[in-house]
């Protein structure tokens, strides 16, 4: 067995620093999951949420992130809880009470957003926290979200590769040919306004079929 590095496909980008091993965390309190919660976090808040995260950014971490949920079903409730933040808010939020620890939406459920919405929120939190934004997206798991807010929930998949990948999004918009990647690095006004380039970076996540192959 070859001890070589693995070479990455050329459209693979990464934030990571080279020849460093880096470690970061779901931060604690802004979701509340009973497969992770500790009993302290049931009576937290942003001022515990604020100090995990800024010892987070003293020891050296590299991330801290975030979980994402908009509905929480009543046949979930009792393993998920109900208590989600939102997640770009929540972000936000820590953009400002942290000054270099990166922002990772850990995962972003894209398909049940308007991915011009979405890069807008994304590129405007990306410049206003000085470029520490990481947006990770995932399909979803949860069905009764997709009932309310988004596309089917079996095309999840479908809808996550197009909002992310598919330059149809950007050519509805401004009649040109350029994918949601690259539009995540933009203001998503600039078909108005002009353009505002950031330094964020979409990484897919998810251990389900449709997570993985997007469909």
């Amino acid at each position: 067995m070859s001890n070589a590095p693995i070479a990455l496909p050329d459209d693979v980008v990464t934030v990571l620093p080279e020849g460093r091993t880096v470690y970061g965390m779901q931060l604690p309190v802004q979701s509340q999951s009973t497969m992770y919660v500790q009993p302290w976090e049931g009576s937290a808040g942003p001022e515990e949420l604020a100090a995990v995260a800024r010892a987070c950014e003293a020891a050296g971490f590299f991330y801290v992130g975030v979980c994402d949920h908009t509905v929480i079903p009543d046949r979930l409730a009792g393993a998920m809880s109900t208590t989600w933040y939102d997640t770009v808010a929540t972000l936000g939020w820590l953009a400002g009470v942290t000054t270099e620890i990166r922002l990772l939406s850990h995962i972003y459920v894209i398909a049940l957003r308007h991915p011009l919405r979405a890069a807008k929120e994304f590129a405007t939190l990306d410049v206003l926290s000085g470029g520490r934004v990481i947006c990770g997206v995932g399909a979803g798991h949860v069905a009764e979200e997709f009932e309310l807010m988004g596309p089917g929930f079996d095309h999840r998949g479908a809808a996550t590769d197009e909002a992310t990948t598919s330059p149809s999004v950007r050519t509805r918009v401004t009649g040109t040919s350029e994918s949601m990647l690259a539009t995540a690095r933009r203001s998503a006004a600039a078909a108005s306004v002009g353009v505002v380039w950031v330094r964020s970076r979409i990484y897919i996540s998810g251990c389900s079929r449709v997570g993985v192959m997007g469909r």
